[in-house]
């Protein structure tokens, strides 16, 4: 079992110190760890974790995670109420443990990287059963990092009516480059004839929290050759606060010089994060107003997302918002778009969003069936009918997704089933496949 190590500072102070971490499970800044694993903090001592709080950070992501905890006389066991992204670092915060005495330990820290889990195929089916031609196929290297994707869209089955044979011409390549385990760069090939060619490059670079700070997407400009002046640049810059929460992003074509001047911003986000460290949305602006300055009060929202969350991190609820008159989101104005509502079980895991309201597609809701650990097994889209109230006859099943996973976690594969196979009735063995993928475990 891979293990992750601990990192503690104690206090030194006139009385007794408080409890001291001496092991964790799994244990040593461990890498391939999995995501349904636990992380449980060992003490020295009996311990009071009446007031114990956890943040469980994932890395290169604004959403803590929800958790519950277990204690026991000398531990603390962590649970992650959200599925961990696979092959990603995570961070667990404990705080708040005492001595029987009443002396407070410092914040213990857990960092550790899940998994790796990259998808292998992607497949689409017609309704009859058919392979339509489109698809994904992606080989790995011994670390599970994805070195080449090739991708048919199109294209046919060929003689053989399968997907992806040697019939088949390839459409579109991705060939990747690695910094350990941070992908920084992807070169793109498209088809023109009978030849691959270079038709553009996308690179990342990263914070030390593995949060992307510059995205740039390069493609052909008009001598239709990569690597040229002419190339044309559409880039992501971003901002963080003092936690590493990204704050900003501003997205455009910042030229030569790759630094953005408020002129050549297309449109900037501002993501909306409280003191906890709980994402609360989005807003998003493509003009600075008055003092020609983006993320100041003057300016001129065109979208935006508000969530509520609970003192634990879970959503509550979330909407997209236009503005009204103002041009600010959030105001008292605002023209709601959509809403979703969310539903948890009684171990917190999230079973059901509600969409009662979309000026879109009206009222809709996908419900999750999970295995112990929490991870989806099943995922259903419904839609309410033409009487819009649900629980009545014309309620609908638009299609679902299962999943398959291994002991450790690991996704095996994903299906979705887009219509009820002759017996006319759902989840059953005759369902008609729609999509499927593999990922390599």
């Amino acid at each position: 079992m891979a293990r992750l190590m601990i990192s503690f500072v104690v206090g030194l102070s006139a009385c007794a110190p408080g409890p001291r971490v001496v092991e964790t499970q799994p244990d040593a800044e461990a890498v391939d760890v999995s995501v349904i694993e636990p992380v449980v903090f060992h003490f020295d001592r009996t311990i009071d974790a009446s007031d114990a709080q956890v943040r469980w950070n994932p890395y290169g992501d604004n959403d803590r995670l929800p958790t519950r905890i277990e204690v026991d006389e000398r531990s603390v066991t962590v649970f992650p109420l959200q599925e961990p992204w696979y092959g990603t670092r995570q961070e667990v915060v404990l705080t708040g443990v005492q001595s029987k005495q009443g002396t407070l330990m410092e914040p213990a820290r857990a960092r550790f990287r899940t998994a790796a889990n990259p998808m292998l195929t992607y497949w689409t089916r017609s309704l009859d059963g058919a392979y339509t031609g489109n698809g994904i196929r992606c080989s790995v290297d011994d670390r599970r990092r994805p070195t080449a994707c090739d991708e048919w869209i199109n294209t046919g089955t060929g003689t053989d009516g399968l997907p992806g044979s040697e019939d088949d011409p390839v459409t579109l390549r991705r060939e990747y480059t690695w910094s350990g385990d941070l992908a920084t760069e992807a070169l793109r090939f498209v088809r023109e004839g009978d030849t691959l060619v270079p038709d553009g490059v996308t690179t990342w670079s990263y914070t030390d929290r593995d949060y992307v700070d510059v995205a740039e997407v390069w493609s052909r400009g008009p001598d239709r050759q990569l690597g040229t002046d002419d190339d044309d640049l559409v880039a992501s810059h971003y901002s963080f606060d003092d936690l590493g929460f990204r704050t900003e992003r501003r997205w455009g074509d910042p030229g030569a010089d790759g630094v953005f001047s408020e002129e050549e911003v297309w449109v900037g986000v501002a993501y909306l994060v409280d003191p906890r460290g709980h994402n609360l949305g989005w807003t998003a602006s493509e003009d600075p107003g008055p003092d020609e300055q983006y993320f100041t009060d003057d300016d001129v929202h065109y979208e935006g997302f508000v969530t509520e969350v609970d003192d634990d991190g879970f959503w509550l609820s979330g909407e997209r918002l236009d503005p009204g008159e103002d041009q600010w989101v959030p105001s008292d104005d605002d023209v709601l778009q959509e809403r979703y509502d969310y539903l948890y079980d009684e171990s917190g895991f999230l079973v059901e969003r509600i969409v009662p309201f979309s000026l879109s597609f009206g009222a809709s809701r996908i419900t999750w069936t999970r295995n112990p650990w929490g991870q989806t097994v099943r995922w259903t889209d419904h839609w309410v009918g033409g009487d819009f109230e649900w629980g009545t006859a014309d309620d609908e099943i638009l299609d679902y997704t299962a999943r398959v996973y291994d002991s450790r976690g690991q996704r095996l594969r994903s299906t979705r089933f887009g219509a009820p196979g002759p017996d006319g009735e759902w989840y059953t063995d005759d369902d008609v496949v729609a999509e499927e993928w593999t990922f390599a475990p």
